[in-house]
């Protein structure tokens, strides 16, 4: 049986947060394999449903690691800016890698931007909002919608973390 100190002590070890990230992978998955194809029962499904509880443990995990980082930099308003210019830095240039290959591959199969932005958008706008990860759901890729997510906690963590 935990004390209240015990539990307030704990740690997350890089271990465990494999663990986490795999078991997200996993509900990530099952959610969207799932979710759309009733065919394969009711109960599929509904658990397909719960699948989406990847997107908080992503979130939690990731907030958790950025928060022993953070730690590190003896945290004001200089480091703080640092620290976060340097962790959307390394979002975007891994972001805009597979940007840059899966457009241009998309528009090769005969996905048109237009196709992915609607005809009734402004496709040059919407795609500069695409590349710079702000599009949501409507991005070329629905799936890219978490972009939008991350870029704003990222920018929002320094006052999460006080």
């Amino acid at each position: 049986m935990f004390c209240e100190d015990k539990l307030y002590n704990m740690k997350i070890s890089i271990t465990d947060s494999l663990i986490l990230k795999g078991l997200a992978i996993c509900a990530m998955l099952f959610h969207h394999l799932f979710i759309n194809n009733p065919e394969f029962g009711c109960f599929t499904h509904n658990l397909a449903q719960y699948g989406k509880i990847c997107v908080s443990i992503f979130v939690f995990v990731s907030g958790y690691g950025l928060s022993f980082g953070f730690e590190k930099i003896k945290p004001n308003i200089q480091n703080s800016f640092r620290f976060l210019i340097k962790r959307l830095i390394k979002f975007y240039f891994q972001y805009w890698f597979i940007f840059l290959i899966f457009v241009p591959i998309g528009i090769l199969l005969g996905r048109s931007l237009s196709d992915a932005y609607g005809t009734n958008s402004c496709i040059s706008i919407s795609f500069i909002k695409d590349f710079l990860g702000w599009q949501d759901i409507y991005s070329y890729n629905s799936t890219w919608w978490f972009n939008k997510l991350i870029i704003k906690l990222y920018i929002m963590f320094p006052l999460l973390y006080i």
